[in-house]
């Protein structure tokens, strides 16, 4: 290998880095009422939760920034509705999606993770990832300052159901 100052650097080994295989949830299988849950027809709302699943929080990084940002942001936000969750004696809390909605973003959705990478194409085409809308909590999150706030004070109430 030639290096910018024009020296040689010869190696003594060369790994390639090949096959790697995106797994989100660690491979885990969902189910709600013994309903497996398929992760590509699912949502995430604001980044974090999986449509229709009662308390499961993603913790998902950025395609854009340090991924520890994203997942900062996400456990500020978890943290804040189990407080919440405590304060007001639920036990559970759930997105959802209207028919109405579910119908709109079926048509109109955007990519999780807006990369190209072979991994992050590949774990699409084998149907691993949630979804994500182009408007309002559905929307994959991007900037670590808008997500902060709207994690410790923005609504979440819309979007979700307490029990």
């Amino acid at each position: 290998m030639i290096l910018g100052s024009g020296e040689e650097l010869e190696a003594d080994i060369i790994i390639t880095a090949t096959g790697l295989k995106m797994r989100v949830g660690g491979g885990a299988q969902f189910a709600v009422d013994g309903k497996p849950i398929e992760l590509s027809d699912k949502f995430l709302w604001k980044g974090t939760m999986l449509q229709d699943v009662p308390n499961l929080w993603y913790i998902i990084g950025y395609a854009n920034a340090s991924w520890t940002l994203a997942a900062d942001a996400s456990a500020r936000l978890f943290c804040r509705m189990i407080n919440d969750m405590e304060y007001s004696s639920k036990k559970s809390v759930v997105p959802f999606l209207t028919p109405v909605e579910q119908q709109k973003m079926d048509k109109d959705n955007v990519s999780l993770l807006p990369l190209n990478s072979t991994y992050v194409t590949s774990a699409a085409s084998r149907k691993v990832i949630p979804r994500a809308g182009k408007e309002g909590n559905w929307k994959p999150r991007s900037n670590y300052f808008v997500d902060m706030f709207r994690a410790i004070y923005g609504d979440i109430s819309t979007g979700v159901q307490y029990r």
